[in-house]
Order: structure tokens, then sequence, then C-alpha cells
């Protein structure tokens, strides 16, 4: 299922709000796990970002910053 990429955006951005308040509320971020996950959570949210878009240039952008 592929999505306009301003709509996977969006929703990449909803997976790192989550993410990141569960990390925060959860396991706080002076822990070792919430840093991690804190940290984990910006490449998983850029991941769903450019998955989920229905356009390959996003992720030939990825591909070319890398």
């Amino acid at each position: 299922m592929r999505f306009h990429p301003v709509v996977s955006i969006i929703f990449g951005f909803i997976v790192f709000a989550i993410l990141s308040l569960i990390a925060f509320f959860v396991f706080g971020l002076k822990t070792e796990i919430g840093n991690f996950l804190s940290f984990l959570s910006i490449f998983i949210a850029g991941f769903v970002a450019t998955f989920f878009a229905k356009d390959r240039k996003i992720r030939y952008g990825i591909y070319e910053g890398i």
C-alpha cells in the first residue's frame, strides 16, 4: 500500500512522535533504553516515510544522501 509522499511523511512523523513519547514516559530519557529508543525512532520514522511513499523520488534522494 503506497501513499502520497506528504501523507507518508506525516505518517512517519506520527510514528516518531509515538516512539518518542514511549521513550520519554515509559523508560525515561536518562536510561540507556530510553536513549536508544529515542535515537532509533528517528531512523524508524524515516524508513516508514520513505517506504510507504508512492513516488520513487524520495527513495532516490535518500540513496543519494547516503
